[in-house]
Formats: structure tokens, C-alpha cells, sequence
């Protein structure tokens, strides 16, 4: 909750209150730090690649000494592979660091910590888990505004501006809202809906506030933004004000996007990102995926971990150059791209990320009509006696568990899986428990935590 809502929920006359701070510009709500970042960004996109590579190896180069000398897990295994900081001259010996795996954080975490770490500021994040299991790590303040501010240059790419209305979709236990449906954020002139459940009541609300408060640009999942689509073409509902759509944490698929685009008549454009800062790209006006140089190193890597060719698919690998509470240096994403070492049209310096794959997300469709995303809340870490697990949806009815249970698995641990589930997912299924040895991994070798063979939005390949 920003400063503002602080004070707008301690003082009498809310409405008056509310009423001008949608008034004043979205600018007068950030801080210094995020200008700072957001004017450097706007300039440092136009320099040329060399100066980048330049400014890269700079920041990478003070990363690595100061984790040498204050991180316990980096000196252990600098130390280990004979790594001197002070040798790093180039941006490929960062390939001498050995890679860094979402198990290694969990099982290191406080060695990942810096030694000076309290007096940072320090936040706790935890990823949206694609997965099925979510992963904490730390940052700082200054990196959540830096964050911010690649994010508002990506939606300026996109044609979004300062103080031009949105609207976006939220899950309820991130949200400042909390239980509420819709909370209103003057900070960014947006209304969030925090949904994690749809259905025909939910989307009537949403298109109702869409007419009255006519935003420009919707932000949200693109799975989310093709059921909304789907809604508004099965009632006839045409949107003048809706003239983009910037969509992200998802695969966006070319044949979905030609679609709304055509029979919405908007833009689409996408940006690619985690919690962890590691690796982020947007589309710039020409929808090339531009990396935020500035603030990561990113590298596609084969299964041995060395780098891929120009134009070949591999593992998307980033480097935060900027998070000094918790160093994530050649963080292994999980998700897989294509890099490409040519220029694009737009004059931009940033490298290009031609594809990317793996990062999907499949729906969950009842009888009733409601569409649900697992992945985005069903963590496999509440239920004990679970190693993994993998949601299959073949009929309309029904629900196929596949699990590998370990030693403290129990008839307890399956009736509060199912009972979780059928909560969570708002319909009583029918659910099948099969135990295995062992899931196998989808074409991208990415676990996918939900399949679904009926749902009309799939993205299982």
C-alpha cells in the first residue's frame, strides 16, 4: 500500500480525498529513486551496443568483488573454482561462475545472503510458482524502484503513458485490497480486479467498469485477456476506450494475438520477467523483445551450460546487476529462448530475445462455466509427503492427480490435497490420484504443473 492510500484510510472525507488524487499526475506519487532510474532508462536504451557491453561489465565486475568479500556461498565456491574476482575482465569469463539453480536457493539461502544484508533494506519475494513451487529470495528497496522503472519504460514502448487509465487483474492475496474485488490504484490511474476465479458474474462486473471508466490500456495475463475477449465477442460488446493491451508471466502466442488484435482492435505487446530480476525483456514498437541490458546479463545456455549459438534455442540464464542483499549471478530461469545477435529496426542497443518458450500456464475449466488458474496459487509445499505433482484435466468432470509421494504420504495428506483443489478451484471434481515414480517433462523439459485436454485457451505443447 503506497503513502497515500496510508493516509486516505486515517482521515475523514475519503470520497473529497480520492477524488483529488486521481486528479494529480501519476508523477507526483514516486520518489526520487524511481526517477533517477526511469530518466537513465530513457537515455541508456539509445546507446550503442558497445557502450552497454561496457556499462555491463562495469556493474558485473563490482557484483563479483563485492560477493566475493561478503557472501558467504560466493567465496566458498569462488574459492572452490579459483576464481579471482580482480581476473574477470571480459562479460564471457562471468561463464567460469558455476550456474545458480532455483535448489541451490532453497537450500542455501541465508549463505546467498550478504554479510551486511539488514542494513540494506531488505524485502522478502516470493515467485508466482509456474511450477508448483515457489521460491523466496531477497531484494532491496532501490531494486524495487529500479524494477518499476524498467517496467514503465516497457510500457512506454507500448504506447501506455503516465496518467492514462488502466485496468488490471490481480490475485487477491497480492493485492492491498485483500478480500475486495476491486481496488483503485490513483498511484497509476488503474483499477485492479483481484480475481483468481472467473466466471459470467465476475466478467459482467469487469466490462461494466470497463464502460464507465474507460481505460486505455488493460494489463494482465494473456490467458486472462482471451477469456475477457471471448466474453465481450460472445455478447457483442465492443470496447472504444481499450486501445492496448500489455500482457506478461505467460507464453503469448502469436495465432492469440493476431486474433484479439484483429477483433479488439488493439495492440498487443508483451514483457518477459521474474520476481527473482535476473532476465527482463519487452517489446519495443517494432514487438522485438529487447533486454533491459542496464540492469542483467543474459545468457541461453545448452543442458552442459555452455552458450548456444545465435538463432538457437536454450535455457534463458540472467545475471541481477543490481541486487546486493542476495547476489543472483547466472541464475538458472527454467524457461527457454532463442538470442539474436542482429540489430533491430528501432535503433534500440539492447539485445534481442527472438523467442521465448516454456512458460506456460493451462486453464482449469468446470461444468459451471469457471475458468481457474492453479499454477498461481496451489503450492505443493503445504501438503506434506508430496515431491511433485502434475494436474490433468481430460474431461469436463473430472481431474487427474499424478503424484510422487515420498515416505510421509499419507490417506490424510490425499483427502486435503482433493479438498484443497476442489476449494481452490470453486467445483466439486471428481479427482483421481495416480502415484508414480517419477513426471514426465514437458517438450520444453519445463514441469508443467497444469495439462489441460479440453480447455479451449491451451498452451500445453
Amino acid at each position: 500500500m503506497n503513502l497515500f492510500d496510508s493516509a486516505y484510510n486515517l482521515l475523514p472525507g475519503k470520497k473529497a480525498l480520492k477524488n483529488i488524487a486521481w486528479a494529480l499526475p501519476s508523477q507526483f506519487f514516486y520518489g526520487r529513486t524511481f526517477w533517477n532510474y526511469y530518466n537513465f532508462l530513457k537515455k541508456s536504451q539509445w546507446w550503442s551496443k558497445k557502450q552497454l557491453r561496457q556499462y555491463q561489465l562495469t556493474k558485473l565486475q563490482k557484483l563479483i568483488y563485492y560477493s566475493y568479500k561478503n557472501v558467504p556461498y560466493y567465496r566458498e565456491i569462488f574459492k572452490k573454482n579459483a576464481i579471482v574476482p580482480d581476473k574477470i575482465k571480459s562479460l564471457t569469463d562471468i561463464e567460469r561462475i558455476p550456474l545458480l539453480t532455483k535448489e541451490i536457493i532453497r537450500n542455501r539461502f541465508n549463505d546467498l545472503l550478504s554479510n551486511d544484508y539488514l542494513k540494506m533494506a531488505p524485502i522478502k519475494r516470493t515467485t508466482g510458482g509456474s511450477t508448483g513451487k515457489r521460491l523466496e529470495i531477497m531484494s532491496s528497496f532501490n531494486q524495487g524502484q529500479l524494477r518499476k522503472a524498467v517496467v514503465w519504460r516497457y510500457r512506454n514502448w507500448a504506447g501506455y503513458s503516465f496518467n492514462e487509465r488502466g485496468l488490471t487483474f490481480n490475485l487477491p492475496h497480492r493485492s492491498p485490497a485483500g478480500k475486495n474485488l476491486i481496488y483503485e490504484n490513483v498511484k497509476e490511474k488503474q483499477i485492479n480486479f483481484n480475481i483468481d476465479i472467473f466466471n459470467e458474474e465476475i466478467l459482467k462486473q469487469i466490462v461494466s467498469k470497463i464502460v464507465s471508466f474507460k481505460p486505455k490500456v488493460i494489463e494482465c495475463y494473456p490467458s486472462r485477456l482471451f477469456i475477457l475477449y471471448k466474453y465481450l465477442k460472445k455478447n457483442s460488446i465492443i470496447m472504444p476506450s481499450l486501445k492496448i493491451a500489455v500482457t506478461t508471466s505467460e507464453m503469448l502466442y502469436s495465432e492469440i494475438r493476431e486474433m484479439i488484435e484483429q477483433e479488439l482492435n488493439i495492440q498487443i505487446f508483451d514483457y518477459y520477467g521474474q520476481i527473482e530480476f535476473c532476465c527482463n525483456a519487452g517489446q519495443c514498437p517494432e514487438k522485438t523483445y529487447h533486454v533491459a541490458d542496464e540492469v542483467c546479463i543474459l545468457e541461453i545456455i545448452d543442458k552442459a551450460g555452455q552458450r548456444v549459438k545465435n538463432g538457437e534455442i536454450g535455457e534463458i540464464c540472467g545475471t541481477s546487476l543490481d541486487n546486493y542483499i542476495m547476489p543472483l549471478i547466472r541464475y538458472k530461469t527454467e524457461d527457454l529462448g532463442i538470442i539474436n545477435m542482429e540489430s533491430c529496426s528501432c535503433g534500440r542497443g539492447l539485445n534481442i530475445l527472438k523467442n521465448i518458450v516454456g512458460r506456460t500456464q493451462n486453464i482449469i475449466v468446470s461444468p459451471n462455466g469457471t475458468m481457474s488458474f492453479p499454477a498461481r496459487y496451489f503450492n505443493i509445499q503445504l501438503l506434506k509427503g508430496i515431491k511433485d505433482m502434475q494436474i490433468i484435466q481430460e474431461d469436463i468432470q473430472s481431474l487427474k492427480v499424478v503424484l510422487v509421494a515420498d515416505q510421509d504420504f499419507t490417506d490424510t495428506t490425499k483427502s486435503e490435497l482433493i479438498a484443497m483443489l476442489r476449494k481452490n478451484l470453486n467445483y466439486p471434481f471428481e479427482v483421481q490420484i495416480e502415484l508414480v515414480d517419477h513426471i514426465k517433462r514437458a517438450v520444453s523439459d519445463k514441469h508443467l504443473l497444469v495439462i489441460s485436454k479440453i480447455a479451449q485457451y491451451s498452451t500445453h505443447a
